[in-house]
């Protein structure tokens, strides 16, 4: 978690560099934020999550764990919104959710595969 946590500081420090002075390429910027997010969630950013299991009961384990990834999402769009406040950062959300849509077939079992195709064409009864 250390060495991650080293990672993300410094592709940080890399972006904020090529920012303010832009001293490199323009793919440097979408780089650095990429390697950023994989640095974070390597290290950082599966803490909540695994804090979770030892901090709450069994019973209430389940709903406290809703609760934190729906607090996660409100908080990433709110991010979103925060810095692109124009709205494509709505449009890139729904962007995602419909390749994300796109691709999931493409692991479902031929059987499933099929009646979920069927189901979109709207011929399944």
């Amino acid at each position: 978690m250390i060495y991650a946590s080293f990672i993300a500081g410094i592709c940080c420090l890399l972006l904020g560099s090529q920012i303010h002075t832009e001293w490199g390429p323009n793919w440097l910027t979408a780089a650095a934020i990429y390697l950023f997010s994989i640095a974070y969630i390597l290290g950082a950013g599966t803490v909540p999550f695994v804090l979770l299991g030892e901090a709450f009961l069994p019973e209430v384990k389940s709903f406290i764990i809703m609760m934190v990834v729906e607090w996660t999402w409100l908080c990433n769009f709110l991010i979103l919104l925060i810095f692109n406040p124009t709205g494509i950062g709505l449009l890139a959300w729904a962007q995602w959710s419909i390749s994300v849509d796109a691709i999931q077939p493409l692991f479902m079992p031929s059987k499933k595969r099929k009646y979920a195709e069927m189901a979109k064409s709207s011929r399944f009864i």
